[in-house]
């Protein structure tokens, strides 16, 4: 039994070793592929944990279906717009998950 252990766990680290490997690869194509592309797409969650996608600010980011968007993930897309910020919904196909009136806080947003 010990030789198939040790068999078995030099396999698993080999294994273990090739998939660093692939993760590293993915890793560096993944930020070319920033670095070279006119558009990107992302969810706000993945953006929030990308270090890549935070890397550089964007010319302009499009924020679709604001109205159920956390106001952190809103604020952190918003900060990553160099010239504009687009933020569009249609409230009656999906509620808010948020409401209220913060025209004396916020001014500038209405």
């Amino acid at each position: 039994m010990g030789r198939r252990h040790r068999e078995s766990s030099e396999a698993l680290e080999g294994t273990v070793r090739r998939l660093a490997e692939i993760a590293a690869a993915i890793a560096s194509l993944s930020r070319v592929i920033l670095e070279e592309t006119q558009v990107v797409a992302a969810t706000l969650a993945r953006l929030s944990i990308m270090e890549d996608l935070l890397a550089e600010p964007y010319d302009t980011v499009v924020v679709d279906e604001a109205s159920v968007v956390p106001i952190p993930y809103l604020w952190l897309a918003a900060l990553m717009g160099r010239r504009r910020v687009v933020v569009a919904g249609d409230f009656p196909q999906l509620p808010p998950i948020a409401a209220g009136d913060d025209r004396d806080r916020y001014p500038r947003a209405y």
